[in-house]
């Protein structure tokens, strides 16, 4: 974020503008704070929720919308990634929040409130896109959604318009636009992230199995770390099985019902292609398009079991019985993710944000420090310094500083290449002084 607020980007891989430039101006309007990402992503859990039942309300009676809404609400994998600061998930409240809003048009209307709804999914597309790459995914699917709901060619280009202007908007802001498009350094840029496509049949099978073992067996890939996802357990699996089943039914008896097959379907094969055929890290972070198509085709079984008239009364309650597992699993599960989320990993910075009780506490040392002092990198045995990652430091303090309304004093470092202090500026890693690493253990 300070990067983007001296209008650069730190790197290709670090293009997601969507989601840095959301937390920017939360800290010029709010000011800064180590986790105020996280209520930024409270605020989208809770929009993404009411986008939810805007849905669900027009295929349910209020009380029967309860259950697939707490199915959502209590996804171990979604509230997880909501426990995190990045961007990672944040594609599935974005794509409810744009269908609440395509949902909500009036076909063939040509009345303003319309037009600005369409306008409107248009501009949180592009930001959800800028947000997190997998987002891209979720297009095909959402304009399927468009066209059976009606929507005429007059509401998608104004849907279309409304995307050009947040993606015009940034390219107008960042100066680096090289890095911002394509960084041949990373081989990566905006709708990339740090993945590029590669059609290797022993990454995709590797890929795949870590996904499937995310969701099914234990989370263990990078940024994801959850002891009982989604789907594992015995009640899970069973949940699992029952609502397919319905669904194949639904897809049978129901026109609607196949529509909405074809939709998930269709994300389903995107989200586990795509990433599967990406360089990088593999793992559910990159396919939580899964998660969203598996809730929609609950909501279509739940829908089906609660209005299935003619089934024989103990079959619609056998459905109704197996769809409730969903939610019960999922709650069964919380105690276990609070000791996930609380649990020390591979991926925190123990560089600079443990070095006094808590990451806030490091801060304000550090900061203090940084004032009248000289930031160091560790030594080692004889003596020499270890090349450190001033770049998580640095930001922090001057961040701190400017949206903090503090006064803006130069940080100093101690150069780990010269031994000599410096002053940190954001250029001296765009400038390729410093190196962009982009991993906790590079750059040592």
């Amino acid at each position: 974020m300070f990067w983007l607020d001296e209008r650069l980007v730190y790197d290709g891989v670090y293009s997601n503008v969507g989601w840095y430039g959301t937390l920017l101006l939360t800290y010029k309007l709010f000011g800064f704070g180590l986790f105020t990402a996280k209520k930024v992503r409270l605020l989208l859990h809770l929009a993404g929720l009411y986008a939810a039942v805007l849905i669900l309300r027009r295929a349910f009676a209020p009380r029967q919308a309860i259950v697939p809404l707490l199915a959502l609400g209590l996804s171990p994998a979604l509230i997880y990634f909501d426990t995190l600061q990045t961007s990672y998930g944040v594609d599935v409240w974005y794509g409810a929040i744009c269908l609440a809003l395509l949902l909500s048009i009036r076909p063939e209307s040509a009345a303003p409130a319309d037009r600005l709804k369409a306008a409107a999914a248009g501009v949180v597309a592009m930001i959800a896109a800028m947000s997190y790459p997998v987002f891209v995914l979720y297009l095909p699917s959402l304009v399927l959604m468009a066209r059976w709901c009606g929507l005429d060619r007059r509401a998608i280009w104004l849907s279309v318009t409304g995307a050009a202007a947040p993606l015009l908007l940034a390219v107008a802001w960042v100066q680096s636009r090289a890095l911002l498009l394509f960084d041949p350094d990373t081989g990566a840029g905006l709708f990339r992230g740090g993945g590029t496509l590669t059609f290797d049949w022993t990454t995709a099978v590797h890929a795949t199995l870590t996904t499937a073992r995310d969701v099914f067996v234990r989370g263990q890939s990078y940024y994801f770390d959850v002891s009982r996802p989604d789907f594992a357990g015995v009640l899970s699996i069973a949940a699992l099985i029952g609502v397919l089943a319905i669904v194949g039914y639904a897809l049978i008896t129901s026109k609607n019902g196949r529509q909405v097959g074809t939709i998930a379907a269709v994300l389903v094969v995107l989200c586990l292609a795509v990433p599967a055929f990406s360089t990088g890290d593999p793992g559910l972070r990159r396919s939580t398009g899964l998660v969203t198509a598996f809730f929609a085709v609950f909501a279509l079984a739940w829908r089906t079991v609660v209005t299935a008239s003619a089934w024989p009364t103990a079959v619609r309650r056998i459905g109704i019985v197996l769809c409730l597992l969903v939610p019960i699993g999922s709650a069964l599960k919380l105690r276990s993710l609070h000791d996930d989320a609380r649990r020390d990993n591979a991926f925190q910075n123990r560089d600079w944000f443990a070095v006094a009780g808590s990451p806030e506490l490091s801060l304000a040392k550090l900061s203090a420090q940084g004032a009248d002092q000289t930031l160091a990198c560790a030594v080692d045995a004889d003596r020499r310094i270890i090349p450190c990652r001033y770049q998580e430091i640095y930001p922090a303090i001057a961040g701190l500083r400017r949206w903090n309304r503090q006064p803006e004093t130069p940080v100093k470092a101690l150069d780990w290449k010269t031994g000599r202090e410096i002053v940190l500026t954001p250029e001296l890693w765009n400038g390729k002084y410093y190196p962009t690493c982009t991993r906790m253990n590079e750059c040592r």
